[in-house]
């Protein structure tokens, strides 16, 4: 069980804030609460590791490129796919966006 006033941060990366929901990274699935900040855009360094993830958009909006492929999406929408492709997300909205991201394996 993992309290909310009791999520391990992980490394923290200009822009993101990542919360591990999960009790560790010592388990065969990682799941993140990742707050994404205005203006954020990542298209430099796109994110590319092994295994499969699933991405669930909870507060606001976010543009996820796959490939270079857009998906915009609104609080409610999820989306899965090969995370060795190359991904990134661009938060050009007035607000943060929050999402829920579920990695198989852990990829931090």
């Amino acid at each position: 069980m993992v309290r909310k006033d009791r999520r391990k941060r992980l490394v923290p990366s200009e822009g993101l804030i990542y919360e591990l929901l999960t009790p560790d990274l010592q388990r065969r699935l990682e799941v993140l609460r990742v707050q994404i900040a205005c203006g954020f855009d990542n298209s430099e360094r796109p994110f590319v590791h092994e295994g499969e993830e699933c991405v669930h958009m909870i507060e606001g909006e976010l543009l996820i490129y796959i490939d270079g492929d857009e998906y915009h999406l609104d609080e409610g929408d999820s989306i899965t796919y090969d995370p060795t492709v190359p991904h990134w997300y661009r938060n050009p909205f007035a607000r943060p966006g929050i999402l829920f991201s579920a990695v198989t394996p852990p990829s931090f």
